[in-house]
């Protein structure tokens, strides 16, 4: 059947076009075939699949490239749907460097085309049909082979490169992260990627992608290919702390007009755990009791995101890790946090505030407190 439609072209222009598409995040790929003696290829965002059967896909390419004119001409190409780390891979197959295949271990497919390296799966196709439409071709393909792998694919987004997050990454990264945190050491602990992926059930990639996302936090480092816990500098810690405001006070403005009885009394309990613990002098049951709190006080807000975030921040590891026994005389443990669920049974959100920006519950001073009580 063939629907015909009026032309409208209406008054959307070129570049208010792309803008909104830009907000469309796609994978990305190399379409690779052959041309008279040599290789050639190119980054390609726009690939569709048309039909399951049978295997139809569509590929969208500048007319102005040499690389449709090859594939056309030929009348077969490859897609190669490249991993998360050949961002630089799709930069040189997006440039017009003379010879972009210079110094990659490619092979071939059944059909002759190029299959690079750093990729997570890849297409061999024979051509069905190029339609010119406007500035590209729209170039209609039966797949007749295919090949899949593991990891994660490239992603291109608002113009530039990313990596996507699965939620099992985000699961293991946030597993690892606690981890870390956990570990009394002041630097250098070893973390073996096989033992730490068999530990948590999942790949190595997995882990590697988890790692490398703990490593721009300062968590871990690299040193002649090997993963090692890093000391914990203080401004990680502050840092850490001044997220952990930002969300409560977003779920204090929040809440304070609904919070309910029984979401009172849930808090009220775990102010009683901290009390307990406080008068016990135990650092690790203090340190989980106040956790725990916060942890509660941010449940009220009755949000998975706005939980999962405050849970990613990692406090109860970084708590175990950075405080010690001189510094329980240095944490208000009690009074702030009897102060916020007063202002919540009132609700009195500029109490409540006050509690939560008070520099006593700040690591800052507990550090000075420290000091200056054991100089």
């Amino acid at each position: 059947m063939t629907l015909v439609v009026g032309e409208d072209r209406g008054t959307l222009g070129p570049e208010e076009f792309v803008a909104a598409m830009n907000h469309f995040a796609s994978g990305v790929a190399v379409v690779t075939s052959h041309a008279s003696d040599h290789p050639v290829g190119a980054t390609v965002a726009a690939i569709a699949p048309i039909a399951a059967d049978p295997p139809t896909v569509m590929v969208s390419m500048a007319t102005t490239s040499s690389t449709a004119g090859a594939v056309i001409a030929r009348g077969s190409f490859a897609i190669n749907v490249l991993d998360e780390d050949a961002a630089g891979v799709a930069g040189r197959f997006a440039s017009r460097v003379p010879d972009k295949f210079e110094g990659l271990s490619w092979t071939a497919d059944h059909l002759g085309n190029p299959l690079l390296p750093h990729r997570v799966a890849s297409l061999s196709c024979r051509v069905l049909e190029a339609v010119a439409s406007g500035s590209h071709w729209e170039i209609r393909a039966h797949a007749v082979e295919a090949d899949a792998g593991g990891g994660n694919p490239l992603a291109y987004y608002r113009g530039s490169m990313a990596q996507l997050r699965t939620e099992a990454d985000r699961a293991v990264t946030d597993a690892l992260r606690d981890h870390v945190l956990s570990v009394r050491t002041t630097n250098g602990h070893l973390l073996d990627p096989d033992a730490l992926a068999a530990d948590l059930s999942t790949s190595r990639g997995t882990v590697l992608r988890a790692l490398s996302r703990l490593r721009s936090e300062s968590l871990v480092q690299r040193v002649d290919g090997r993963y090692s816990i890093s000391a914990l500098p203080e401004e990680a810690v502050d840092a850490a702390y001044a997220a952990k405001l930002v969300l409560e006070v977003g779920v204090a403005g929040q809440v304070i007009d609904t919070v309910a009885d029984e979401q009172l009394e849930g808090l009220r309990e775990q102010l009683q755990r901290v009390e307990a613990a406080s008068s016990r002098g135990s650092v690790r049951e203090l340190v989980d009791a106040l956790n725990a709190f916060g942890e509660h006080f941010v449940g009220l807000a009755g949000s998975e995101p706005l939980m999962r975030a405050y849970r990613a921040l990692g406090l109860p590891g970084i708590d175990r890790r950075t405080v010690s026994e001189a510094m329980l005389h240095s944490i208000d443990a009690v009074g702030g946090l009897q102060q916020i669920l007063d202002g919540l049974e009132r609700r009195d959100l500029a109490t409540v505030l006050d509690a939560l920006r008070s520099e006593l519950r700040t690591p800052a001073h507990v550090r000075r407190e420290t000091k200056r009580r054991c100089p």
